[in-house]
């Protein structure tokens, strides 16, 4: 806007980081079907952004996270998958990854040789070209697939 602010894009960028983290709410069915998983399963995060656990409840609850930030790539770059699964300590085609977006998570795992779930909430339509192995509603279906 031409007008250079250092002290209100401080502020700002403090009010923005106070409502991303603390305004957020978990589905209901998260916290149970990843405790139900974790007791059966090395539960991993992939992220593109600073999606922190332990901000919301979820410290303890991954074996391993991988940030986009810290391997200098974002899916659906097939490298973050191998960087997961070197860090998860399995093979490939022995990964599982869920995630809600075509573009990002259900391509990116595709193009890795990584068996994908689909998790749409709202039951929303692929018309994107990208198949998931799985597609689900809700969290929870994931204890009937497994």
């Amino acid at each position: 806007m031409g007008r250079p602010d250092d002290s209100l894009a401080r502020r700002l960028n403090q009010v923005y980081l106070k409502h991303r983290f603390e305004d957020i709410e978990l589905f209901e069915d998260v916290l149970p079907t990843l405790e139900a998983l974790r007791k059966r399963y090395s539960l991993g995060l992939v992220s593109n952004g600073n999606s922190y656990p332990d901000r919301y409840g979820l410290e303890g609850v991954f074996r391993f996270i991988v940030f986009s930030q810290d391997c200098g790539v974002e899916k659906p770059d097939p490298k973050i998958f191998r960087v997961a699964a070197e860090k998860a300590g399995c093979a490939i085609h022995e990964m599982l990854h869920i995630g809600d977006s075509l573009g990002d998570d259900i391509a990116g795992a595709k193009n890795a040789g990584v068996r994908c779930v689909w998790l749409s909430r709202r039951g929303a339509e692929n018309s994107s070209g990208f198949r998931a192995d799985y597609e689900i509603s809700s969290l929870s279906e994931l204890l009937r697939i497994l």
